[in-house]
């Protein structure tokens, strides 16, 4: 019997050493076999890293186990030429996947071509090519970016969780302008003033403005709109960094302060904008949720990889940031 005993014990001795087997190390080859996806970001500054770039690289270490790719970038800065060629130059070094962020909404059309013509998985991101580009090449195509309309409701939310909601002057309207790169859809507007008039307060927009996305461009805008409307301007909405600080220096020039007798709220953070938001020369901004998106494009290429069709769009709302 006691042998028995010492048989069986041997037996699950065994099969428990056998449960407890490291798993082997992925050979030499397995590392060296990664898919090559290639991504086209627009710098604005040529020699700085951007934080999409650096937040996509974060995305696709998380999906090494699953997914191994050897990332590789073919950057331009604001040059639309350079970025075509740029597309190239993928499409010649098997390039399993591409990532673009336009330099010009123009060029998504020629560039969608190009990368249909080779079959490969495209995802948009930062800049919207349009529904109509990415139908035409439907399923392997994506864009990934912010999600503008529910942005204006959050820039609209922080002027309606002020004290005064918004209505600086006081007489009993929230009257604002709005600086933009491109000219706001009536949605975006209204999107707006639904976010303010939802605590009660009647609200206007006074004009919707185009500029150049350029601090010096954004100055002279905002102040066209401070010497239109004087006192009459609650609120400045400013779409873009350059555009946000630009109209702060307008308002400092014509010995206006936010808070005190006008708001300035931006559609953009950065750390020039935080730096606005703590010296109290812009009331609130939105906190640009770029991590969110580059993981969203490393899923669609893992996803595209796999042979799974890609949803149109997947549009990523950003996060308040304010004064305090």
């Amino acid at each position: 019997m006691k042998k028995l005993e010492k048989a069986l014990l041997a037996l699950l001795l065994l099969a428990g050493m056998g449960g407890c087997t490291k798993k082997e190390a992925p050979s030499q080859e397995t590392v060296k076999n990664k898919t090559k996806v290639c991504a086209s970001i627009n710098r604005e500054d040529a020699k700085a890293e951007t934080l999409v770039e650096i937040e996509l690289k974060a995305a696709f270490a998380e999906l090494a186990d699953t997914l191994p790719t050897e990332l590789s970038f073919y950057n331009v800065s604001k040059d639309q030429a350079a970025q075509n060629t740029a597309v190239d130059t993928m499409l010649k070094e098997s390039c399993a996947a591409v990532i673009i962020e336009l330099v010009d909404l123009a060029a998504a059309q020629p560039i969608m071509e190009k990368i249909q013509a080779a079959g490969l998985p495209l995802i948009y991101i930062e800049n919207d090519p349009g529904d109509e580009i990415l139908n035409a090449y439907a399923d392997k195509s994506t864009y990934i970016g912010p999600d503008i309309q529910k942005n204006y409701v959050l820039q609209g939310e922080i002027v309606a969780s002020l004290p005064n909601t918004g209505n600086i002057n006081g007489d009993d309207q929230v009257s604002a302008a709005i600086l933009s790169v491109s000219e706001l859809s009536i949605e975006n507007q209204n999107a707006l003033l639904s976010a303010v008039a939802a605590k009660g307060v009647r609200a206007e927009i006074l004009e919707a403005a185009v500029s150049e996305n350029d601090r010096e461009k954004g100055k002279e805008a905002a102040a066209r709109l401070l010497k239109r409307y004087g006192d009459g301007l609650d609120v400045v909405f400013a779409e873009s960094e350059a555009l946000a600080l630009g109209a702060a220096d307008a308002i400092s020039a014509a010995g206006r302060e936010n808070g005190v007798n006008i708001y300035l709220i931006s559609g953009e953070d950065s750390q020039a904008v935080r730096n606005f938001i703590n010296d109290t020369l812009i009331e609130g901004s939105l906190w640009d949720d770029v991590e969110a998106r580059a993981k969203a494009a490393a899923e669609s290429v893992k996803k595209a990889l796999k042979g799974e069709s890609l949803g149109l769009k997947t549009l990523i709302t950003n996060k308040l940031a304010m004064k305090g």
